[in-house]
């Protein structure tokens, strides 16, 4: 088009100046510059769609020193727009004298001024995707570090929490020994005193001793069992096995839990050992126990049933409960507790007159078949 001066602007976060990311001069490629668009041809092309002085341009603006020290005649420049409109740069050319084909300038400043915005855009949209990227790093990197320094004060937690708990199950076996050996004697010194010729009131006041050792003997029992619960990781268990060793010929057990294994506490067996001893202990007219088990939505349900009489409506809220003043040995308050650890769920819900049931709710991811 045979000018002496062409630019390509790019418009600078404040509105109000811009810098060249192109510049050709006197037929060679310089190094670019910044400059304020006010009292320049350049401002006055931003509020316009394509702006054309094709002689004196100096004369009307007076202020812009680089117009007189460049000897520019004519100027044509066409704004940049990006995608939502908004104005990101320009491209002009300068003369120093009047363009000769002002339409063929036009055309092409407009062909140019379309893929150059184009171009500018899609390398601000990158280096922002970079400086993305570069941010989303530096948080990663922050919260893989605070991640880690959270874990380690986990494991910390945690060990010191196992360490407590072997101090507790040691000083609760050595409680539960030494005061096992002292019921021994009590027991001995109660059944020779029983051998001897006594009047009621005595006998019966050691009847009530007795009954009392024997309760104290099985809440030892009971508290060595609980100080035990959730000391060890969760194991995958079967089922089979464990209700195969309750072996009871009085009261036999009916089974249809073939293949299947839950994660628990390693303590489960107690679990099934107590329902057994509630069984044998408290079901009136117990003769046969079943175990089956079915599915309702991803929950496994397995369940315990006697053909006793079951357990009355005003005791089904009680009976897992811990009552400090109750006489009877919790030990469907320690089958809770040890279920519990899995989230594994348990509620007694036969019916009167027809047996005890327990039922068993496992969540999913607790539960697998083999």
């Amino acid at each position: 088009m045979e000018v002496e001066y062409a630019l390509v602007d790019e418009l600078m976060p404040s509105g109000t100046r811009a810098k060249t990311i192109g510049l050709y001069a006197n037929g060679a490629v310089v190094h670019n510059i910044e400059y304020d668009l006010a009292t320049t041809p350049c401002e006055n092309v931003m509020d316009k769609k394509l702006c054309v002085f094709n002689c004196g341009v100096q004369a009307l603006f007076p202020d812009d020193d680089l117009l007189v020290q460049m000897n520019v005649d004519s100027y044509m420049g066409i704004p940049l727009w990006d995608s939502k409109g908004k104005p990101i740069g320009l491209i002009a050319i300068m003369g120093n004298k009047p363009i000769e084909d002002i339409e063929l300038a036009k055309n092409v400043l407009q062909i140019v001024a379309l893929r150059t915005a184009h171009e500018i855009e899609r390398q601000r949209d990158d280096e922002a995707l970079a400086e993305y990227y570069s941010q989303l790093e530096e948080t990663v990197i922050e919260r893989t570090k605070d991640l880690k320094d959270a874990n380690q004060r986990l494991e910390k937690a945690n060990f010191e929490i196992m360490s407590i708990n072997d101090k507790l199950y040691t000083m609760v076996g050595i409680t539960y020994h030494d005061i096992t050996n002292q019921l021994m004697v009590l027991n001995g010194s109660l059944a020779l005193i029983s051998n001897r010729p006594l009047d009621e009131k005595v006998k019966e006041s050691i009847s009530r001793m007795d009954r009392s050792v024997n309760i104290i003997s099985r809440t030892l029992e009971l508290s060595k069992d609980y100080a035990r619960v959730a000391v060890k990781e969760p194991e995958w268990q079967q089922l089979t096995p464990i209700l195969e060793k309750l072996n009871n010929p009085r009261i036999p057990i009916r089974a249809d839990v073939k293949g299947l294994s839950i994660l628990a506490d390693p303590l489960l067996p107690k679990v099934f050992f107590n329902l057994m001893d509630n069984a044998e202990k408290h079901g009136t007219g117990v003769d046969r126990i079943t175990v089956n088990h079915c599915s309702e939505g991803n929950v496994l349900k397995i369940i315990w049933e006697d053909n006793g009489k079951g357990i009355s409506a005003d005791k089904k809220g009680s009976i897992f409960e811990r009552n400090p003043t109750d006489e009877r040995v919790h030990g469907l308050y320690l089958i809770r507790k040890i279920l519990n650890v899995t989230g594994i769920g348990m509620e007694e819900d036969g019916i009167y007159g027809k047996g005890a049931r327990f039922t068993i709710s496992v969540p999913p991811g607790a539960y697998r078949s083999s």
